[in-house]
Parts: structure tokens; C-alpha cells; sequence
């Protein structure tokens, strides 16, 4: 590796725009809508044409398409839902938005990916009346075992759900089938994130794919403040709306929310989905390179195992640091990247150690999720990231991890 020392700070995440994704923007700010209009309807077209999916509902984050996901397959107070213990925390505080109460399920202490056994764990924790829904995540870009989490979601009668943040553009085989993540042919409803660290970037952003022209339905109708737009639905036209034709009358059935994603965003995103081949190739060699690069040095750390019959999209490139063998602290090494002007990033925290869950749940205990984050550092990962930026990471993380373990 060569003396290489990069010009600007390299951070764990970065979007990648050129010329054709401004043009896109630019375009709709110079035409007729910027909310409501053709490029939301395009961008979902596009989303359902890269999925295989039915039908998709843009909205305006992550966030709200797991809200919206659990709202439309009527996810409420007093209900349960299986949330895998390492994720963001949105993945259960959107379950908590409807009212209902969260199991979390443990992880595999490798891969952070939820596991039948974490599964059957949490369902023996869960009332068998109450539960309603599975949520997994899939995570860096690697995939929950989606046979596996299918049948035992047909086995507890749960409506299941794909958290697929991380994973736009990642696919699966069962028995030599392809299945594209978002095509829900496992699932009942599947959600992305759209922010400028995500596969593509959309500023933020998100959507919910499904099969179910009823889930799409809800989602479109939850996230235009719970109202109605078709005539042969309403209940409660009054007489001067039925005279007219109600070509303007809209009625509100149940409590909606203020989700809609505006046209700018969704020309931005339309645009970088048009790419999303070619910007999966770069992150899938970028991955390689790491991979190869730190096989040398077994004793310092890991990489993140691979799992079979996949085809992921990376969005993170997570290392593994036994910091207490090392006798060096994460922060230190944290800080030490900054200072050499590397951005990195833990992911995640486990959500139930968070001070709102540890209040809401009865069990804290998730060993193999606690063993995954202690040990978890993402490293700089994102198209346009050049071989000599990622050579240097390569090269400091090692100096910095020796150094640490020398001073010991």
C-alpha cells in the first residue's frame, strides 16, 4: 500500500450524486409539481419494476414506512410484534407509534441476523392471543433466512414484515429460485430507507412494497392524513359534493399522518435507482477488497461472515475488535480514525438497552446481541470511495489496533 493521505475526511458514509440525478432534480423544479405529482408515481413504478413487487408507497423516511407497514396490517394497542434486539431503533419504535407492545428476539452473536432460535425464544416469552406480526431486519445488506422466518411466521399465524433499510438491491435463493428483497414473495409487506448513507440516496425517504392491493390501500391512505380519494368509498358526501360530482371532496376514514415523500426527492431517487447496478458493483468490490485485505490479520479482528445463497447489496462494512483482548478502547480507536481523518460508526446499540425499552420490557438479557455490538465497527463504505482513500483506512485501522495491543 502506498503513502497515500487523503485530501478531506473520509466518512463511514457518503452519497453518491453526478450530473443525471441534479438534472432529475432540476427538471421537476422546473415543472408543474413538487408534491403529489408524476415523479412520485414514476419512482414507484421503478421501485416495483426492481423488486417484483406489486406495488409500492413512497413516503418520507424509513421511519414512517415501518409506521406505515404496521398501520396498514392493523397493528394496535394491545398487540405484539417480534422485533429482532439489533436493529435501529425504529424498527420497534414504530410498533410502539401503533400502540403495541415489542418482543425482542436475540441475534446471532456474528452476523446480527435473527435466528429460529431467537425466534422460538421470543415467541415463548409473548401471549399467543396478542401476537400478531414479525418484524426482521435484514442488516448490512445480508439476509434474514426468509424460509425460515416464512414458516415460522405461518406457523404462529404472524403477519410478517421485511425491515430491508440496509438492503435495497439484495437478493436470496431457495432451491435455485432468485428472490429480490422487496418482492415480498416471503413476506406480506417489505420497507426501505432512502437516506444519503442507504444504496441510493433520496435525501430522506422511504417506501413500503407488498402484494396485497389492500396493505397498499392502507399505506397510501395512512400516509395522506387518513384520507379517502375514491368516490365509490365515501360514506359522508354532503348534498352540494353529490350535485358537483365530488371531483374535490375527499373524506378522512381514519387518523393519517403527513407521510408523503415530494416530487423533488422522488426524481433524486428515480435516478439513483436507474444505477443501482452499477453502484452495487462498486460497494460489492469495495467489500472484496476489505475482505482480502484484513484475511492477514486474524489476530487484530474479523470480518462479517457470509452468508450462503445470497447476493447482497453492502451498505456497511462492519469489523469485529475483541477491544478487551486488545486492551484498547473502541472510543480510542474511534478517535484515533478521526484524527486521521476516518469516519466510523457502531451498529447498533441494542434497542432494548435503550433507556425507554429497559423501561418497557421485563427482559434485558440478549447475549448474543450485546456480544455483537461490543465487538461492531463500521468502516468507510460507499460508492466513489477510491482504492488509495480505502488502502489508507485499511492501513490506519491496522497501525491503530497494533498500537493499541503494543501499549498493552
Amino acid at each position: 500500500m502506498s503513502a497515500f493521505c487523503p485530501d478531506r475526511f473520509i466518512p463511514y458514509g457518503r452519497p453518491s450524486i453526478d450530473e443525471e440525478d441534479i438534472t432529475a432534480v432540476v427538471d421537476v423544479l422546473k415543472g408543474d409539481f413538487l408534491t403529489t405529482g408524476p415523479a412520485v408515481l414514476e419512482f414507484e413504478a421503478l421501485l416495483t419494476d426492481k423488486t417484483g413487487a406489486m406495488y409500492a408507497s413512497v413516503c418520507n423516511s424509513g421511519t414512517a414506512a415501518l409506521h406505515l407497514a404496521y398501520l396498514a396490517l392493523g397493528l394496535d394497542k394491545g398487540d405484539q410484534v417480534i422485533v429482532p434486539a439489533v436493529s435501529f431503533c425504529a424498527t420497534a419504535n414504530a410498533a410502539a407509534m401503533c400502540g403495541a407492545d415489542v418482543i425482542f428476539a436475540d441475534v446471532d452473536h456474528q452476523t446480527g441476523l435473527v435466528t429460529e432460535n431467537g425466534l422460538k425464544e421470543a415467541a415463548q416469552k409473548a401471549d399467543p392471543n396478542r401476537l400478531k406480526a414479525l418484524s426482521v431486519v435484514h442488516l448490512n445488506g445480508q439476509l434474514v433466512n426468509m424460509e425460515m422466518a416464512s414458516a415460522f411466521a405461518k406457523k404462529h399465524s404472524l403477519i410478517l414484515v421485511e425491515d430491508a433499510c440496509h438492503a435495497l438491491g439484495s437478493s436470496y435463493d431457495i432451491y435455485g429460485q432468485a428472490y429480490q428483497v422487496g418482492q415480498c414473495a416471503h413476506s406480506d409487506l417489505c420497507c426501505f430507507s432512502f437516506h444519503p448513507v442507504k444504496n441510493i440516496a433520496m435525501g430522506e425517504g422511504g417506501a413500503v412494497t407488498t402484494n396485497s392491493n389492500e396493505f397498499k390501500s392502507k399505506t397510501d391512505q395512512y400516509r395522506n392524513h387518513g384520507l379517502e380519494m375514491y368516490p365509490d368509498q365515501f360514506v359522508a358526501m354532503p348534498g352540494d359534493a353529490k350535485d358537483s360530482g365530488a371531483s374535490w371532496h375527499r373524506e378522512m376514514h381514519v387518523l393519517g399522518y403527513n407521510y408523503r415523500a415530494p416530487d423533488i426527492l422522488c426524481a433524486l431517487a428515480s435516478s439513483q435507482l436507474k444505477k443501482l447496478t452499477k453502484l452495487k458493483a462498486e460497494r460489492e468490490t469495495l467489500v472484496g477488497r476489505y475482505d482480502r485485505a484484513f484475511s492477514a490479520y486474524p489476530d487484530l479482528l474479523r470480518t462479517l461472515p457470509k452468508a450462503y445463497h445470497q447476493n447482497p447489496c453492502w451498505h456497511l462494512y462492519p469489523v469485529f475488535i475483541d477491544f478487551d483482548r486488545l486492551e484498547i478502547n473502541r472510543e480510542t480507536v474511534i478517535q484515533k480514525l478521526k484524527a486521521a481523518r476516518i469516519g466510523t460508526q457502531v451498529h447498533y446499540w441494542p434497542i432494548p438497552s435503550h433507556p425507554y425499552w429497559v423501561e418497557k420490557s421485563e427482559d434485558c438479557s440478549y447475549p448474543n446481541a450485546d456480544s455483537y455490538y461490543k465487538a461492531e465497527l463500521s468502516l468507510p463504505l460507499f460508492s466513489g470511495l477510491s482504492f488509495d482513500e480505502q488502502d489508507y483506512v485499511i492501513r490506519q485501522l491496522i497501525t491503530v489496533l497494533r498500537d493499541g495491543n503494543h501499549d498493552a
